[in-house]
């Protein structure tokens, strides 16, 4: 399996700030091209009749993986601001369900939480950069 993807699959390390940007966008656009997908299949090809049956498969097929992998990434990251896998991992999955409640009800909450988690310094990844 590819380096990246396995990087972005598992939560095997703590990430950095470049890193969980960098995988996060990559996560986002992924998101936006299957969203385009899905939206040219139901409107186009399967009609409004079958729009129920396919918004199942789609949130089954598509949409939660892509929250897995947005989960993964909060875990990772917070694992790195706190220098604590345990701590980290409970911490990033409250974390997330937040970001993903705030996005149906104050969408800005959840920009805000992302430029934080941008913007906050880890511990582990800036201690493994100063001893290379």
């Amino acid at each position: 399996m590819n380096k990246s993807l396995e990087n972005l699959l598992k939560n095997n390390h703590p990430v950095g700030r470049v890193e969980f940007f960098k995988y996060t966008i990559c996560i986002a656009v992924l998101q936006f091209i299957l969203s385009l997908l899905f939206w040219f299949f139901t409107d186009r090809i399967l009609g409004v009749q079958s729009i129920l049956w396919f918004s199942v498969i789609f949130l089954l097929v598509i949409l939660f993986p892509l929250l897995y992998l947005y989960l993964i990434q909060f875990m990772k990251r917070f694992w790195d601001i706190t220098a604590n896998k345990n701590f980290g991992m409970i911490l990033g999955i409250i974390i997330f369900v937040i970001s993903t409640i705030s996005m149906v009800i104050f969408p800005v909450l959840t920009f805000i939480i992302y430029l934080v988690m941008i913007l906050l310094p880890g511990k582990i990844v800036i201690n493994e950069q100063e001893n290379l």
